[in-house]
Formats: C-alpha cells, structure tokens, sequence
C-alpha cells in the first residue's frame, strides 16, 4: 500500500558477481564466489520481525522484476533509491573487476537468497529499537505519479539516519483519466 516501506534483509548482487567472476576465469573475490556456489536463505534475518511484516518475497529474478511484481499486485508504484541499495564492498570489487556496475547486478540479477519485505512506516520504528544490525536501508521520498512498477532514483534527498534503511517506498499510483 501507498506509505509503506520496502527492505531488504542482506546484500544484494553478490551471486551474480560471483558469477560473472567464474565465467571470465578471475581469480579472488572469495565472498562473491562462494554466495553463487553456497547460497544461503536468509529467513532467519527476518524471522523475529514477522508481526510487523505485511509482504515478502525472495529476490529470485533480482530486486527490479521482484519489485515490480508486487507492484503489479497491489497496483501502486515503488521509488528505488540506488545509493540505498546494499551492496556490500566486495560486490562492488568483483563487479568492477569485470567492467560492470554493482547497482545493475543488485536490481537484475538475482539468486541472491535474501528476501524483500514490506512494512507500515510506523513499523520501522519499531524494527529499528529492536535492531542495531545493519540489514536494510532508509528513503523518505513518496509520490503520487501514474505509474506501475518501479522507478530507479539515483541520489536520496536525506543522507543515512540509522543502521535501518527501507531502499524504497510504495507510492499511490494516480487515476488514470
């Protein structure tokens, strides 16, 4: 629903990295290599959190399509802040590495085993007194354009607050006339 927060319980694009890394022959990047041939379902990240949750959904196809599928559900839209996407440090080795950018293989590549959940705002709060890890990322950018799907922006309007940052917002899709 419109207000509502979109998180993400890890690191995004580390497979797809590893990936990319094994099919050119690159030798090192241990960690991105080993979440490609060991992924690991993160659920346990989530679990004590479960009451304040409203969705969620494995990033299987990577975060965009998995975003955008629950858009298409609940007919709203989502604003995706890319320098709220968590992409650890040794993704972003390994994806220049090869020559490419790490924001692409968070939102399109997938197998990452983490999983997208939805909370009310109110909850936030919440989660973020019971939490001092840092499992997601924060926006506070909410819009009422007439669209679907997501909207990747690429800079956020407010620096970091705290350790627990929603990467998007669903936003209320407008009539169309």
């Amino acid at each position: 629903k419109p207000g509502n927060f979109i998180l993400v319980s890890g690191d995004l694009g580390a497979s797809t990295a590893g990936l990319k890394l094994f099919l050119k022959k690159i030798k090192g990047h241990d960690y991105v290599k080993k979440k490609h041939l060991e992924p690991k379902a993160n659920f346990h990240k989530v679990k004590k959190f479960l009451k304040y949750i409203n969705a969620m959904i494995d990033v299987s196809d990577g975060l965009a399509s998995d975003i955008t599928r629950i858009c298409e559900q609940s007919n709203v839209g989502a604003i995706i802040f890319q320098d709220n996407l968590q992409i650890k440090d040794e993704t972003r080795r390994a994806a220049k590495a090869v020559k490419k950018d790490a924001a692409d293989y968070a939102l399109y590549g997938g197998e990452d085993f983490e999983l997208i959940y939805i909370v009310l705002s109110l909850s936030l709060g919440i989660l973020y007194i019971q939490t001092s890890r840092n499992f997601c990322k924060h926006t506070h950018k909410v819009t009422t354009e007439n669209f679907i799907g997501f909207r990747l922006v690429e800079t956020t309007l407010q620096k970091r607050l705290s350790d627990l940052v929603p990467i998007c917002i669903f936003v209320e899709r407008s009539p169309v006339e």
